[in-house]
């Protein structure tokens, strides 16, 4: 009787049982929780394009449009394990592919960067997986509670199908130096941009004063796709606090 199919039982809807390579990856914020997600978008053995979701907690943003992810705590900050991201992770490392995710930390950048997984194929399955969460009571507290929930995760690893990545497709959007990004910016605030470069004793320091820039109209800089892309790569600048 286990074994038949049964239509009163809920399903997940979730794609389960199958093999698919990871064709692209990007970073999204939910602008109310302020919880970011990275989007694997996997193209399946069966035609469908698949797009696993997995939450990376809170303190992780984008500054290029979803290409990469920061943290406060520095370029070391770990991904929380009991977060679904991190979840993904460990399953793709036991499923095989620890060596390849080894390489890819010089290549490409390690999970910070959402092109860092392009190119991998796994087997994929639901899984019944442990988590808390939190539960309303009766007098309108919170709680936390052990319960289980449901994911799509990478069991076996098939290997790479192309050649791997290169760093710059991970984190340029297309946009490349020579293209000169500033071009998209009013003269004014294009200055204004040369000159935190140059003020800017370091690349951090940099990238904390692009967050506060904004054109002549009010428009943070950062919302243009070109200007997030380049300020990404910490090569923009360097060209620019040298004034080359």
């Amino acid at each position: 009787m286990s074994d038949e199919f049964n239509p009163y039982k809920p399903g997940s809807g979730l794609k389960d049982d199958f093999d698919g390579v990871i064709v692209d990856g990007t970073f999204t914020t939910d602008p109310q929780t302020g919880g970011t997600s990275i989007i694997l978008m996997v193209q399946c053995d069966d035609g469908d394009e698949w797009p696993a979701r997995y939450g990376c907690g809170t303190g992780w943003e984008s500054y290029d449009g979803g290409d990469t992810v920061r943290h406060p705590g520095g370029e070391r900050q770990l991904f929380n394990a009991n977060t679904a991201y991190s979840d993904f992770m460990q399953h793709a490392w036991d499923a095989g592919a620890k060596d390849d995710m080894l390489k890819r930390i010089k290549e490409v950048g390690g999970p910070t960067v959402g092109a860092n997984w392009n190119h991998m194929k796994f087997h994929w399955e639901v899984l019944e997986r442990p988590i808390r969460r939190p539960e309303e009571q009766e007098d309108g507290s919170r709680v936390w509670v052990n319960t289980t929930m449901n994911r799509t995760l990478p069991t076996k690893y098939l290997g790479l199908t192309t050649a791997s990545p290169s760093p710059a497709a991970a984190v340029s959007s297309g946009v490349t130096l020579s293209d000169d990004p500033l071009r998209v910016l009013d003269a004014v605030t294009a200055g204004k941009v040369r000159v935190a470069a140059k003020d800017s004793a370091t690349y951090e320091q940099f990238i904390d004063q692009m967050l506060g820039l904004t054109t002549v109209d009010g428009a943070p800089i950062m919302e243009f796709m070109e200007i997030g892309a380049a300020v990404a790569d910490s090569n923009w600048y360097t060209t620019l606090h040298k004034g080359e």
